[in-house]
């Protein structure tokens, strides 16, 4: 006898009632393009954009998904993304073959002039290289569009502004990398402009570069950075990053052998309003500010280390909030100065671990400690003490002594004080209690 599942009994009906009275407006459809010999990039893009077959592709259906099977260098410009589409690049890259831009997301110069267009575009592990143009080479984002960017790379692009990324838009970007980006003016690798927001987390710049300013971004809108390092970027002006008379907030973030010419070997802050929490801004070049320059607006430095600049004071810049901070030079009048004791450059996004004898460790002021550093990872005890910095050291306080108060000749097994203070302190073994490991916690019974 057959059995009839409930899906079965009701799937001829379902459908004729969807040809009788069409689909109800709260459903979202959607098709997956796959690109391949029979189907172009630049089909695929039209198909999605107008619902309707192109080329060898299928017709898209709403918020499509265009999917890559192999790496592309284009031969023409790839068509204005109109509408809602995910690109799934499975690891694969786009080439502009040093001639062409790739993505313009909304029309240019200013998008569409639908208010209610929706414009939305988001790429997944894609790489985009070798591409060519004025304003953001790799992709160009008009207002009041959306772009979402997720474990993906941007690589030897090349733009007058904004060197792989010129946005007036939203652009949010996580897991990702850029790095060899150029722009013969501002921008080495991302611009923002008017009325864009950036958000970049857990990415990392690096060898990116431009003639005027921001090596790595130039910021001209309300931008957020977490959790990111910035490696060897270079400018005339913010060697890392140039943020101009907007908000600009980075937290957990790690700046390392930046180079500006002539202000801001890391960061250039000009009238902007900023905030700056555990940051480790080490080794930076520049005349002017080696680690930070600011020129007008508010700053708030916040829990960070300023240091190992290679040219000209650490810091140059008059916070308007000062609290917790490691300088090593003790410019820019710090809680603490000298030596941030830190170890060798590592882990990606990279990031500098602290000894264990730096004192930055349990230095933090506690009413700005954030809960977790760059890796994720908790910061010990955050809501008493934390770290200076970008990392914390909390993985390594390990040991746990507990102690009786005092020493019993009759239980010579039982580590009793002092001697865990001297284990702790030697960070070697003494009588019954374990070595030391750093920053230990002694326990009473």
């Amino acid at each position: 006898m057959q059995r009839f599942t409930l899906q079965s009994r009701w799937l001829p009906l379902t459908l004729a009632l969807i040809c009788l009275f069409g689909v109800p407006s709260h459903v979202v459809l959607a098709a997956v393009i796959r690109v391949d010999e029979a189907c172009s990039l630049h089909d695929a893009i039209t198909a999605a954009n107008t619902d309707e077959p192109s080329g060898g592709c299928l017709a898209g259906a709403g918020a499509d998904t265009i999917s890559l099977s192999g790496d592309i260098t284009l031969r023409a410009e790839l068509p204005v993304i109109k509408s809602v589409i995910s690109i799934e690049g499975n690891g694969y890259s786009i080439s502009g073959d040093k001639r062409y831009g790739i993505y313009d997301v909304g029309e240019r110069p200013f998008g569409s002039d639908d208010p209610d267009a929706d414009i939305k575009l988001t790429i997944n592990r894609l790489t985009f290289k070798e591409s060519r143009g004025s304003l953001g080479s790799a992709m160009y984002i008009a207002i009041g569009a959306e772009v979402n960017v997720y474990q993906s790379k941007f690589t030897d692009n090349f733009a007058k502004d904004g060197g792989a990324i010129f946005s007036w838009g939203r652009l949010n970007i996580a897991g990702s990398s850029f790095s060899n980006n150029l722009a013969w003016d501002i921008g080495g690798a991302i611009k923002t402009h008017a009325d864009a927001t950036l958000t970049v987390k857990n990415s990392t710049f690096s060898n990116n570069a431009a003639a005027n300013q921001g090596g790595a971004i130039y910021s001209n809108a309300p931008a957020m950075v977490r959790s990111s390092s910035f490696l060897r970027n270079a400018a005339l002006e913010g060697g890392a990053i140039f943020a101009y008379r907007d908000d600009l907030s980075i937290i957990n973030t790690t700046f390392n052998e930046n180079t500006s010419a002539k202000s801001g070997g890391a960061l250039h802050l000009q009238e902007s309003s900023t905030a700056l929490t555990h940051l480790t801004v080490y080794g930076n070049e520049s005349r002017h500010g080696g680690g930070v320059f600011q020129d007008g607006g508010t700053v708030g430095l916040y829990n960070s280390i300023i240091g190992g600049s290679i040219e000209g004071v650490d810091c140059s810049a008059s916070f308007s909030e000062n609290h917790g901070n490691l300088i090593e030079d003790g410019s820019c009048n710090p809680a603490f100065s000298g030596s941030p004791r830190l170890q060798s450059l590592s882990g990606s996004p990279a990031h500098f671990r602290l000894f264990r004898s730096s004192p930055a460790v349990d230095t933090g002021a506690v009413e700005y400690c954030a809960k977790t550093d760059q890796l994720g990872n908790p910061r010990y005890n955050w809501r008493y003490e934390c770290d200076i910095g970008a990392v914390e050291i909390s993985g390594n306080r390990t040991n746990i002594y507990r102690a009786t108060e005092s020493a019993s000749t009759s239980e010579e097994t039982t580590c009793t004080l002092p001697d865990p203070i001297r284990a702790a302190n030697r960070d070697e073994a003494v009588g019954a209690c374990p070595a030391g490991d750093g920053a230990d916690t002694i326990r009473i019974k």
